[in-house]
């Protein structure tokens, strides 16, 4: 078994002390550094589109792109990684990017930041919106003979039990971050007066506002699907189709819901897009697709919810297929939030 070491800069170094003297000789494997090819004879590393020189720690030619005309330091075209190699790597020799390893770390402290926050600033607020829920409720009964709050507060309790042994059980477990901010918000919207009806289809919670017909459309925080007077549980339903498409995603992506896909997808809102540009974010466009597959072709509303690619929607796909997004890492996904907020 061969063990080999190199240095932030890529020069190979002795695996065992880590210094410059006794390196192994033999080179069993072409690849090495960042994933690229050597070329032992030469002690250079071919990073495709340019050979660098790892002693040197530069390329032998300039860079053709100025990758950050903000930095000093891209404008020296021949250096590596903007000559900071313990963050950056290059992946093909003329652009830079962040070490993997480093995207996870980002990514895990964002999300061990939102859940906690979920959870530990949830549960409080969930006592607080159930037990003024109950008084109002009561309250209103009572004095008023309404008793629909205290009915729909039952109700949105009820949702946290509704479904399959499954369902449940994911609720309270891989979903739980998720799970409390959606109870705290249908709750809260009921608890001062919002809420219309409350209504169950296949694990989820349907929260009906009192919007009317030119409404807000609807959210999804977990199993809680919150919407204005056009929202049913009806697979026939659009809104709830494409809001159902959520849930199913919190349940695939459990802990990383929050992060992964309710940041994100409020923040494309908060940026101004419009009913189609946000349609075609990537996280509704999941949504869509996954909602698709579980409700089945024949019931599908390619109109309201389209998906790209499926030959149902060509015309929106030539105007808005533009807004299509890649995935967003959970720390490019908390960056995205933080310029849109700052600005």
């Amino acid at each position: 078994m061969k063990s080999y070491s190199f240095d932030a800069w890529g020069r190979r170094r002795n695996p065992t002390n880590w210094t410059y003297t006794d390196v192994p000789s033999t080179f069993l494997f072409s690849r090495g550094f960042t994933g690229h090819e050597h070329l032992n004879v030469f002690g250079l590393i071919n990073m495709n589109g340019r050979v660098y020189d790892p002693i040197l720690g530069r390329f032998l030619g300039p860079d053709k792109f100025v990758q950050s005309p903000s930095s000093t330091q891209s404008f020296n075209r021949y250096s590596y990684c903007i000559n900071n190699p313990l963050r950056y790597f290059d992946a093909n020799g003329y652009k830079w990017g962040i070490f993997k390893a480093f995207n996870w770390i980002a990514q895990l402290a964002v999300e061990i930041v939102v859940n906690i926050a979920a959870v530990a600033i949830g549960i409080p607020l969930a006592i607080i919106t159930t037990a003024g829920t109950i008084i109002l409720g009561v309250g209103d009964g009572i004095f008023k003979g309404d008793w629909s709050t205290l009915k729909n507060g039952a109700k949105i309790v009820g949702g946290l039990f509704t479904g399959s042994p499954k369902q449940i059980l994911s609720r309270f477990t891989n979903e739980l971050p998720q799970t409390i901010v959606g109870y705290v918000v249908s709750q809260g919207s009921n608890m001062i007066g919002d809420v219309e009806n409350v209504s169950y289809y296949d694990g989820a919670t349907v929260v009906q506002h009192y919007s009317d017909s030119e409404g807000w459309g609807a959210f999804t925080i977990g199993s809680f699907i919150n919407g204005d007077r056009n929202i049913k549980a009806d697979p026939s339903n659009h809104l709830f189709q494409h809001e159902y498409g959520h849930y199913l995603q919190s349940q695939a992506v459990n802990w990383e819901y929050l992060t992964k896909k309710g940041i994100p997808s409020l923040m494309d809102v908060a940026s101004g897009s419009s009913y189609y540009q946000h349609a075609y974010f990537h996280v509704e466009q999941n949504a869509n697709i996954k909602a698709r597959e579980h409700f089945g072709e024949g019931v599908w509303d390619y109109e309201n919810n389209p998906i790209y690619g499926s030959g149902k929607n060509d015309f929106y796909d030539a105007i808005y297929g533009k807004y299509r997004t890649p995935n967003l890492t959970l720390w490019e996904s908390t960056l995205l939030s933080v310029l849109i907020f700052g600005k």
